[in-house]
């Protein structure tokens, strides 16, 4: 990730923040509630 942020350092701060919104809001939940995204692949 360290990487990533100092090779494109401008283009990180160009950017602005936005607030999520319904889908977002819509696969953080699916997220939380699927099991399977909260096991570790070996």
């Amino acid at each position: 990730m360290e990487i990533i942020q100092n090779q494109f350092r401008s283009s990180w701060d160009d950017n602005e923040e936005t607030k999520p919104d319904a889908i977002d809001l819509q696969m953080l939940k699916e997220i939380e509630e699927d099991p399977e995204c909260h096991e570790k692949i070996p």
